[in-house]
């Protein structure tokens, strides 16, 4: 069940960030991120459910001066964030580790280098994979302060954030809308179990 970003701050690295209906920054409008860091000394996060235009793997072999297989020449890329748009970050399950290697959470893995580049170009590296070129990045206590609604947003948060889960990582559909729906489903099951449980709670006598 989704956790409810209001409900006091709380350290989110590995779970899946997701931008909430009313989020305006274009740059995260209708978003869902895989959180790498969230600490003291700030947060990261790498979006993966916006399929970048007219960018694909053969590109980004080509300027890293690699052959690429035919069969994943055309493979889509991912628009990843607006900090370091020309790094390129790749999920992938947790059968390829290097020194590079973040463990995100269970089957997914985060790796960027032109070491895994070349390996996937080549056919090999891990079963399961998914390109983006840049991230996203926020200063100490401001991804908390966005994620509580803390002044200067007077009230408004701009996160929510769930399990994060390697069918929704590694799928090529859009899984923004699903998740805002989850949530709204689990808002409304909450409010009805709490009222099931007041109905049902035994009534203390008034005093007099």
């Amino acid at each position: 069940m989704l956790e409810k970003a209001n409900q006091g701050l709380k350290r989110i690295q590995g779970r899946m960030l997701i931008a909430m209906p009313h989020m305006a920054d274009p740059r995260f409008y209708k978003t869902t991120s895989a959180v790498l860091k969230h600490d003291a000394s700030g947060a990261s996060a790498v979006i993966f459910n916006k399929i970048t235009r007219g960018l694909l793997f053969e590109q980004i072999c080509l300027d890293l001066g690699f052959k690429c297989i035919m069969q994943l020449r055309a493979t889509p890329i991912y628009y990843g964030g607006p900090v370091n748009n020309t790094q390129v970050f790749i999920f992938h399950s947790n059968d390829y580790h290097d020194k590079d290697t973040i463990k995100v959470t269970d089957g997914i893995a985060v790796t960027s280098n032109k070491n895994l580049v070349q390996l996937i170009s080549e056919g090999s590296g891990p079963k399961k994979f998914k390109i983006a070129v840049g991230c996203a990045m926020w200063i100490p206590e401001q991804l908390d302060d966005e994620l509580d609604g803390a002044w200067p947003r007077r009230g408004i948060i701009s996160w929510l954030h769930d399990d994060l889960i390697a069918d929704d990582v590694f799928s090529t559909k859009d899984c923004w809308s699903e998740a805002i729906d989850d949530y709204s489903s689990s808002i409304t099951n909450d409010i009805l179990s709490y009222m099931e449980k007041e109905k049902d709670a035994p009534k203390l006598p008034n005093k007099k």
